[in-house]
């Protein structure tokens, strides 16, 4: 049960309820709570919230909204007057996997050894601007879900550290899943891309998982004819919706004086609701025969991923993967971004790209310019790449001081 002081954190969507428990004295207490989990505490407090569940559920969306969309660069936030430092933080997150959450909570934000809305910049977050002036306790749920992102991290790898490692692990492994990029040693590239540039470069298809569609091909929302993207290029081009041939076909073949549509069995049928896409206006008769609209077919917003993303992933590449490779995204947009916690934990990862990213745990971080960094990579290991942007020329890397596995590389100007 809880005491008259305590206040109720209420848990995020995703992880376990939890109640916040008086562990100071009343002279002692100022606000601050822990969190113990437990079944029991977990019924009380559904029970206790279920009457403004929808209400925690927009707030709880809103936090996750500013965790997850704000860009930010971690180093800038340990250097702000009022956030812990990049030591601290460090200090921080090892102590919570060492002693867990709960103890966790009891001996910085419990204690009152420190106030929330610091201990969140030691998880990188920024405090928001919406809470400023609040009281302390309105920073929790910023808390719970830096907890709770720290937490689902992946550990690190320790026995991978420098370039040279890289180079090791590029030479001798046989199945490596991409997210960006290309090879002989290819086991899946996992684009996000959308102007099939895999495609272009020569990834064979079979070896390709276009998480979010291409441009490569467009389909008729209508009777699902397909064709290729060039096809409907000189109309998106122009501004002018694509309409799909083979309707148009069918309604020249249509008897004069027929107006219905027909399917593609030939049956007649009454026009389907339109698509915001569609370029005919709101007062158009439904039943006047129009041909369908050719969508390319990329992922638009809302709409559910190919099943080939999951398949390929779950049932094939989890168990044959031997090195991840990730190269040019920020693994802000899912599902893409939650290729590398599905990886066993055992499979080392390397990121390459211009800015570290804050919210995943990779082996080796190489930091700069892909083209300059894969061109180092590739003439370190001994491979020959030709290409019109690869430039001959030395490089300068510099090691991160307080990480040292992340790299900076950029090209010399000498």
């Amino acid at each position: 049960m809880k005491g008259n002081n305590t206040e109720s954190w209420s848990p995020p969507l995703k992880i376990p309820a939890v109640e916040m428990i008086d562990l100071l004295s009343d002279e002692e207490q100022d606000g601050a709570q822990s969190i113990v989990g437990s079944n029991a505490e977990t019924r009380d407090a559904l029970d206790e919230e279920a009457e403004d569940g929808d209400d925690d559920s927009d707030q709880w969306s809103m936090y996750e909204e500013y965790v997850n969309g704000d860009e930010v660069d971690e180093q800038s936030i340990h250097q702000e007057v009022d956030a812990c430092t990049l030591e601290e933080s460090l200090a921080f997150r090892k102590k919570l996997k060492l002693v867990g959450e709960s103890q966790f909570i009891r001996e910085t934000v419990g204690s009152g050894a420190i106030k929330a809305k610091k201990l969140i910049t030691a998880f990188g977050i920024r405090p928001p601007l919406f809470l400023d002036g609040g009281p302390d306790n309105a920073y929790y749920k910023l808390l719970e879900l830096g907890i709770c992102r720290e937490l689902s991290k992946r550990e690190k790898l320790p026995q991978y550290n420098t370039i040279d490692d890289a180079v090791t692990l590029l030479k001798r492994s046989r199945n490596i899943i991409v997210l960006t990029g290309a090879g002989d040693r290819l086991l899946t590239n996992f684009t996000q891309n959308i102007d099939n540039l895999e495609g272009h470069a020569g990834i064979l298809p079979e070896k390709l998982i276009q998480c979010h569609g291409s441009f490569a091909t467009a389909t008729c929302i209508e009777c699902q004819y397909s064709v290729k993207g060039d096809a409907i290029y000189k109309d998106l081009k122009a501004g002018r919706v694509a309409r799909c041939d083979r309707c148009l076909k069918a309604l020249r073949d249509v008897k004069p004086g027929f107006k219905r549509k027909r399917s593609s069995d030939g049956s007649s049928k009454s026009r389907k609701k339109r698509h915001s896409y569609e370029d005919s206006t709101d007062e158009d008769d439904d039943e006047v025969a129009v041909a369908g609209v050719m969508k390319p077919d990329i992922t638009f917003f809302g709409e559910d991923l190919p099943d080939s993303f999951h398949t390929r992933l779950i049932d094939h590449d989890r168990d044959l993967v031997d090195l991840v490779l990730v190269i040019g995204t920020s693994l802000k947009v899912a599902p893409v971004s939650e290729v590398v916690g599905v990886i066993p934990s055992h499979v080392p990862q390397i990121y390459i790209s211009r800015e570290p990213c804050s919210h995943a745990n990779f082996d080796i971080d190489i930091l700069g310019d892909c083209d300059i960094v894969i061109t180092e990579l590739c003439k370190r290991a001994g491979w020959e790449l030709q290409h019109d942007m690869v430039k001959d020329g030395k490089v300068n890397i510099e090691p991160h001081l307080d990480y040292d596995y992340r790299f900076s590389v950029t090209k010399s100007s000498i």
